[in-house]
């Protein structure tokens, strides 16, 4: 969600130790002080390629067609998480983002 919307929804399936699903495509500005300014959903959606734990930290890559997307996954809480697009500790163009669960 930024600013009250949501701009993206991520589907998670556990089957064993394995996750499925997809993520719903969006789009994040970032302004030149390296805040996030805008973030929209936008059409289509990506398939969860590979999803993999590192420590506490689920590692999803996501693929559209020849296109792939890595993101992680940090919880939180049990309803929330961050959502980031580089590995933890790492610089990132795009701060961490604030999930929140909904099912």
């Amino acid at each position: 969600m930024f600013e009250g919307k949501s701009f993206a929804t991520m589907t998670l399936i556990r089957n064993g130790e394995k996750f499925a699903g997809s993520i719903t495509n969006g789009s994040i500005n970032v302004g030149a002080d390296g805040k996030i300014a805008s973030a929209i959903a936008a059409p289509g959606s990506s398939e969860i390629f590979k999803a993999t734990m590192e420590g506490d930290t689920l590692h999803i890559t996501t693929k559209d067609g020849d296109d792939t997307t890595d993101v992680w996954v940090t919880l939180k809480s049990a309803q929330v998480a961050e959502v980031s697009f580089a590995a933890p500790g790492a610089n990132a163009p795009i701060p961490p983002i604030r999930a929140e669960k909904v099912k």
